[in-house]
């Protein structure tokens, strides 16, 4: 029978290996000012009401009510050193012109929602990058992690 880390070890590959295939358009991190204040509970509060906030600027309130939402991908981490809570996600819109629009409010939107909220950087991500795919999963180290935020994930 494998090891807890070995199985852990399968979730994250085949985890990386799922974000690959979903052709995300954007990667984003969200950071705090002073991410050792932060907890992870909390990180999961903000990217909620951040990515409605953002869901409600793109595809306007009618589209969310009726459960359409932009496809996304969340992962909260504590950083290297356990003290630094920071967001990542991977993001694709409904439309092409989704695209610019995410770049648009993304930020605004981030800075403007969430108490402490330092930026976010927003980066390309069309081609199959996959270092980048397996990124929001390193920090899953085992099945009880908050790492995934599955709260805010959307497919």
């Amino acid at each position: 029978m494998a090891s807890e880390y070995e199985q852990v070890s399968k979730c994250r590959n085949a985890g990386a290996l799922w974000t690959l295939t979903q052709r995300f358009w954007l990667f984003g991190t969200a950071t705090y000012s002073q991410g050792d204040m932060v907890t992870l509970e909390q990180a999961e509060r903000n990217a909620r009401r951040f990515f409605n906030a953002l869901d409600l600027a793109i595809l306007r309130r009618r589209k969310v009510h009726e459960g359409v939402r932009l496809q996304r991908h969340v992962f909260a981490e504590e950083g290297r050193l356990r003290a630094n809570t920071h967001i990542h996600f991977f993001i694709k819109g409904r439309a092409w012109h989704h695209y610019r629009e995410i770049k648009r409010h993304a930020e605004p939107l981030w800075l403007r929602l969430t108490v402490g909220a330092r930026d976010l950087v927003l980066l390309d991500n069309m081609g199959l990058n996959r270092r980048r795919a397996g990124y929001g999963w390193k920090e899953l180290r085992c099945y009880d992690a908050l790492t995934p935020l599955y709260t805010c994930f959307v497919a």
